[in-house]
């Protein structure tokens, strides 16, 4: 019952794979497009922090009793973890569950939207995947160069060198993450 495995996971695996992840990222081409993918960022995030806000809103008009202050279980506690998990994932999400004590109820329900809502935007966003082309001619956009350099280099059998540097690596970068990361925060903060 006294498992410690959560936190192994959130303390080395997790970082790890956040490595692996970034490993094939081009950098070159994160930097020359610009500020676009930064700008793009910031107008997401803003669109979920004013939509969520707005949501609240209308919410007032339609049924003023769910707004009413209910402890840990208030309507306005789960939307918060909703726009957390929108801008920076089920981290996020869990992290502002924890820090604004929201309810289990509540939270259920806002996983719940959460699941169906990026569920239905994946599906559409698969549906629109192979219309690429003419959906990009209707609003005269550019395609979009990716981002990753996995293409542009030859292909290599790994040997048991390579998958040693895949394994070490990450969970090297991850535990150096996890240890320095007490005193990185004590630096920011003062």
């Amino acid at each position: 019952p006294d498992s410690h495995l959560f936190l192994l996971v959130q303390d080395y695996l997790m970082p790890a794979c956040l490595c692996l992840l970034l490993l094939g990222l081009n950098i070159r081409a994160v930097f020359s497009s610009g500020g676009k993918l930064l700008l793009l960022f910031f107008i997401g995030s803003v669109g979920v922090f004013i939509g969520g806000p707005l949501a609240l809103l209308a919410v007032t008009h339609f049924r003023p009793e769910m707004l009413l202050e209910q402890g840990d279980n208030s309507l306005w506690r789960g939307m918060a973890t909703l726009a957390g998990n929108w801008v920076g994932g089920t981290a996020n999400q869990l992290a502002i569950k924890q820090l604004f004590h929201v309810g289990d109820d509540i939270f259920g329900v806002f996983v719940t939207v959460n699941v169906l809502l990026s569920g239905i935007w994946m599906s559409l966003l698969l549906l629109l995947a192979p219309h690429e082309a003419q959906i990009n001619r209707w609003l005269r956009s550019a395609s979009i160069t990716p981002i990753t350099s996995a293409e542009q280099e030859t292909e290599r059998v790994a040997d048991l060198r390579h998958l040693m540097l895949l394994l070490c690596m990450p969970l090297c970068l991850g535990g150096l993450a996890h240890a320095i990361s007490g005193f990185l925060a004590q630096w920011c903060a003062s």
